[in-house]
């Protein structure tokens, strides 16, 4: 998987029911659903109701907006990857750690905290 991500400009970042998605350049996209992970150029990855993501920010895993992760993550390319069981976490730009959950996101800086 990570081969097909690596390199790759986040585009967009939502959820839908049971999963969150991560649209990514070149029309690749990703689905994590908590048990499995989806990922590549099919259109149906992205498919499905939507649904408001929990969305969360530091080590604190402090509340934050969806807004607020996006406007970090949109535009940054992919330079690492991580399998955690329950999450996927794809490092962005070397700078920060976006989570991927089933019912939402994380966004951790790996220099400062973000405010």
């Amino acid at each position: 998987m990570y081969s097909e991500i690596a390199g790759r400009t986040v585009e967009d970042l939502f959820a839908i029911e049971g999963a969150t998605v991560m649209k990514l350049s070149g029309g690749t996209g990703l689905r994590f659903s908590g048990i499995r992970v989806d990922f590549g150029k099919d259109p149906q990855i992205a498919l499905g109701s939507p649904a408001t993501a929990q969305s969360r920010k530091n080590i604190d895993m402090e509340p934050c907006t969806l807004d607020f992760i996006k406007a970090i993550a949109i535009g940054k390319s992919i330079t690492s990857a991580g399998d955690f069981g329950d999450y996927l976490e794809v490092g962005l730009d070397q700078r920060f750690n976006l989570g991927l959950h089933q019912i939402g996101f994380h966004l951790i800086s790996t220099e400062n905290p973000m405010e």
